[in-house]
This record gives structure tokens, C-alpha cells and sequence, in this order.
């Protein structure tokens, strides 16, 4: 057998071999970027949600005030010494998601993510003991169930007296707890949401928000923008449009 009769069978199976290659590198090819796409959600982390904080501070500020009038305590006074009492921000519990973040998120100073904070509103009342405040618990609970927020928790034991609910729509969590002294503490939270930002606005900057109405009866009577309503007609929730803000 000659070398050219060789050559001649040699050209096809080199053909059939680099033909199977081309496939093998194409069927590699489409199965990475198949899993790069059902892996990418999980790589990346789901987005935040988009929401404006001055926004959800008003609503925060307004589920507040419906469990004010749910409390039913008129002779109770506002607590101006109510340790963190007041509308604030913080992306500090706002971490970065995805599992491209993971060795980030596992270190002791976990980063946040940029421009994504929670909206937080906190007030307290006086002369309220732990025997006015238990009733009064049990008729927030009422007033909001029946709107369709969902107990998280409730205890009532020689510990402690606190409940906590949370709103389907946006995750919003109101707690109240009584605590020693005839004191009483109202606290709503917003989950982390991106909030709307200029190019170049300085990540460490606070957005700006609106100073808390409720429990508008205990504030200025100036301050108030709306009508008070009393405590036998309270709505737990008039306007389901203000958990409707995520984008």
C-alpha cells in the first residue's frame, strides 16, 4: 500500500473526527449557556424591589396610626424618651444577594447593597400597664387580621407581652410590646427595597423622609393631615392601594 493510497483513507476519518468534535464543542456550548440561565437568578440573586422610602415611610406612618385607634387607650400619654422613637432608614440589614456574594456576606463586616435600605417608624406611649395592655394587643390583633395582615407571632407570658403581625402585600411588619413601667412601643418596618437615586448620589446618603403623623391625637394638632377617626369605626385597612408600592 502506497502512501498516497494511506492519505486517501486518512482524509475521511480525520473529516468524521473533527466533524464529532465540532459537535461535542456545540453541544458543550448550548448545555453551559442552558445552565448559566437557570443558574443565573441564583448567581446573581433576585433583585430588590423598587420602592420609594418617603412613600413607604407614609405608609408605614399610616398602619401605625390604624393601630393606634386599635388600641382604644385615649388616656394614654405619648412617650417623648421612647428609646429610638421616630421615621428613619438603614440599609445596614439590606445585604447583598446571590450566591456571587457569598464569601462577602459570611465575613464579620457584611457589605450592603448600594441604595437599598428599610423604612422604619417607632413611637411609645405612657400609662399603659401590662393589664390595659393586653386587651389592647388582643384588639390591634383583631382590627388587623380582619384586614388580612397575619399574626407572626404573639406572647404572652411572665417574659414578655408582644405582638408582631405582617402584611402580605410588601412584607410591612408591625410589633407592639409592653414593657415595664406602663410603657407601650409601636413598631412598623419596611423590607429592603432600591430606592430611586441620581447617577453619582453618594451611597452613604439617607433619602430624604417625611416626620411621622401617628399617633396624630397625641401629636400637634397642626401636624395632623387627616381626620381623626374614633376607635368604633376604625377601618384596619382603608386603602389596600398603599401595600401595592413595590415595583
Amino acid at each position: 500500500m502506497n502512501t498516497q493510497h494511506i492519505r486517501r483513507h486518512r482524509l475521511p476519518l480525520t473529516i468524521t473526527l473533527a466533524t464529532v468534535v465540532l459537535a461535542m464543542v456545540v453541544w458543550v456550548a448550548v448545555a453551559v449557556q442552558g445552565l448559566v440561565s437557570r443558574l443565573g437568578p441564583v448567581w446573581d440573586g433576585e433583585p430588590y424591589p423598587v420602592a420609594d422610602p418617603a412613600a413607604t415611610a407614609r405608609r408605614l406612618d399610616h398602619d401605625t396610626q390604624v393601630a393606634y385607634e386599635a388600641l382604644r387607650l385615649p388616656d394614654a400619654r405619648l412617650d417623648p424618651e421612647s428609646p429610638g422613637a421616630g421615621m428613619e432608614s438603614s440599609g445596614s440589614g439590606c445585604g447583598l444577594r446571590g450566591l456571587r456574594h457569598l464569601v462577602d456576606n459570611i465575613s464579620d463586616t457584611p457589605p450592603s447593597e448600594p441604595y437599598v435600605v428599610s423604612v422604619s417608624d417607632h413611637w411609645g406611649l405612657q400609662g399603659v400597664p401590662r393589664e390595659r395592655a393586653l386587651p389592647a394587643l388582643e384588639r390591634v390583633r383583631a382590627a388587623l387580621t380582619h384586614s388580612g395582615w397575619s399574626v407572626v407571632s404573639f406572647e404572652n407570658s411572665r417574659y414578655g407581652l408582644a405582638l408582631r403581625l405582617r402584611h402580605p402585600a410588601g412584607g410591612d411588619t408591625i410589633h407592639v410590646e409592653s414593657y415595664p413601667g406602663g410603657r407601650l412601643a409601636v413598631y412598623a418596618f419596611s423590607e429592603c427595597a432600591r430606592y430611586p437615586h441620581r447617577d453619582g448620589a453618594d451611597t452613604w446618603d439617607d433619602p430624604p423622609l417625611p416626620e411621622p403623623v401617628a399617633p396624630a391625637q397625641l401629636r400637634k394638632a397642626d401636624e395632623y393631615v387627616g381626620p381623626s377617626i374614633p376607635a368604633s369605626q376604625v377601618s384596619p385597612n382603608p386603602d389596600p392601594e398603599m401595600h401595592k408600592e413595590f415595583i
